[in-house]
């Protein structure tokens, strides 16, 4: 029952159940510590944003548009306390073609 037809289904269903494996692994939504309904959906809600930053920031970086420089740039401005130069650096992000990176600053 090798046809094409077959392998084509068999890897849509490897591709389906894999996410939830993922999230269930790595993210730990069977076991989460909270209590109640809405913060239920809100940690879930949080988690699954996390698995979809985490695959942008893989896409981002096959495709050679993000470096780890950058990576580590976005992460200074964000959590080091520089809070109003990385609102203004926003404006002053560009992307370079030649070397197919986003640049901050200049």
């Amino acid at each position: 029952m090798q046809t094409k037809e077959y392998i084509k289904l068999t890897n849509k269903r490897t591709g389906v159940e894999g996410i939830p494996s993922v999230i269930r692994r790595k993210y730990q939504v069977d076991a989460m510590p909270v209590r109640g309904l809405l913060r239920l959906k809100i940690v879930f809600g949080f988690k699954i944003g996390a698995y979809n930053f985490n695959k942008l920031i893989r896409y981002l970086k096959k495709k050679s548009i993000l470096s780890s420089d950058t990576i580590l740039s976005i992460a200074i401005y964000t959590f080091i306390g520089k809070k109003l130069s990385a609102i203004e650096d926003v404006n002053k992000c560009n992307y370079n073609k030649t070397s197919k990176t986003l640049v901050f600053g200049s």
